[in-house]
């Protein structure tokens, strides 16, 4: 077979190139997109993180997850001895999908600005999005072992840390009344203050106690008494 002329297996060979240029040129809103589906078949999103004022940030008036005063104190103070550990999450005209809490926090320590992770799918998977941070974590789908979880508060208290948990006092001790009733009952009551009883034991109770070592020894061992003609004393050979 000929081979085609120079110039067209030029513009094939230039072919890969312009798809390539053109993928390159999709909105940043379209690659997220493509992300997004591509995560579905495995691949994680990646998200990069920027730095926003927090005026930039916009409440989500879908948002159902309030954040009571007691919660926001227990954030400052998380902010203040770990930093921001958990980014906030928004779209990209500021609209927080996860984060409400932290951002009241930040606020109220004074603080200028967040590291924020841009989401930039469909309105439907924001939507998602903002629900799946809430409801994943929710009481039923995770299993705490609260024997550990006490362990852990109790070394805690100890080191003075265990404020920044969101747990107090009142909390671990209803934690520890908890691991108490789930621990299953051995029946077993031991006496604290035994009374001692002294028995006296004959000849008679000796011998008994003797003759019960006795068989029990014979049924272990499988052994068949003799006795001596000469002394008259019982023995036991092996079968």
């Amino acid at each position: 077979m000929s081979q085609p002329p120079a110039q067209h297996r030029r513009r094939e060979a230039c072919r890969p190139m312009l798809l390539l240029s053109q993928a390159s040129a999709t909105t940043p809103g379209t690659a997220a997109r493509q992300d997004s589906r591509e995560a579905g078949e495995g691949e994680a999103v990646e998200y990069a993180t920027v730095d926003k004022p927090l005026d930039w940030f916009v409440p989500n008036d879908e948002n159902y997850r309030g954040h009571p005063e007691a919660q926001v104190e227990l954030l400052r103070g998380s902010l203040r001895q770990f930093g921001v550990f958990k980014n906030v999450v928004a779209r990209p005209d500021g609209t927080v999908l996860a984060g409400h809490g932290m951002i009241a926090a930040a606020k109220a320590e004074g603080l200028a600005a967040l590291p924020v992770q841009v989401f930039t799918g469909t309105d439907e998977e924001a939507r998602a999005l903002m629900v799946a941070d809430n409801e994943l974590s929710r009481p039923g789908l995770v299993q705490d072992d609260p024997d550990q979880l006490s362990q852990l508060l109790e070394s805690l208290r100890a080191d003075g840390m265990m404020a920044v948990t969101g747990h107090d006092d009142e909390s671990l001790a209803a934690l520890l009344v908890e691991v108490a009733e789930q621990r299953a009952p051995t029946g077993y009551h031991p006496d604290l203050n035994p009374e001692l009883q002294v028995k006296e034991y004959t000849e008679a109770d000796m011998e008994a106690q003797k003759r019960l070592l006795r068989e029990q020894f014979q049924r272990e061992r499988a052994l068949e008494p003799i006795t001596c003609p000469k002394c008259g004393e019982e023995f036991y050979v092996d079968r």
